[in-house]
């Protein structure tokens, strides 16, 4: 059969959502609101949301965007507001909100090996929050979140042991890292 055959019901969720969003842009309203637009729908279609959402912006619409995805709210969010239940704890700009909100700084370290007793170590240092291990390509890589204090990075060095180190880059939190912070 023809898809202008097919029932909306029959497409799948990603489709369907994309008709819904179509079907309320159609109608060209002043505000347009997007209940989690990207649930269902594939990475590239996703991608393409994404980059429809400011060119709306700038024909003028004003869009209420509500998404768990915090990496989607920063990409594509002037002003964002974090309810945390029921209570809005968070406003601003996504930059006000990483800089202003967020009681943490993160260092990304690259380091040769992870010894066993790496991450126990570092978890026991009084301000370390969370301390998550991963890889960048063949080295090791730890996240380490902390609250701010100038003497974060010795004791971090220090911990690890400075010759099992390659890099170590201290970053602003992402918006995700500011909302665990917040609603913590």
């Amino acid at each position: 059969t023809a898809s202008a055959d097919r029932l909306v019901e029959q497409y799948s969720r990603g489709m369907r959502q994309r008709l819904h969003i179509a079907r309320g842009i159609l109608a060209n309203p002043d505000v347009i609101f997007m209940d989690e637009p990207t649930v269902g729908i594939d990475p590239q279609g996703a991608q393409e949301l994404r980059q429809l959402i400011p060119v709306l912006i700038g024909q003028g619409k004003t869009i209420l965007l509500t998404t768990h995805y915090m990496y989607e709210a920063d990409e594509v969010s002037n002003q964002i507001a974090i309810i945390n239940k029921g209570e809005m704890v968070a406003s601003g700009t996504p930059s006000d909100i990483k800089r202003k909100f967020s009681k943490i700084e993160v260092f990304e370290i690259n380091l040769k090996k992870i010894n066993p007793d790496t991450v126990k170590d570092l978890c026991a240092i009084k301000g370390i929050e969370r301390v998550t291990p991963g890889s960048d390509g063949l080295l090791q890589k730890l996240t380490i979140q902390a609250i701010p204090n100038s003497e974060n990075e010795v004791i971090i060095k220090n911990t690890i042991g400075t010759d099992n180190i390659e890099a170590v880059v201290k970053r602003d939190p992402t918006l995700e890292e500011a909302y665990l912070s917040i609603i913590k």
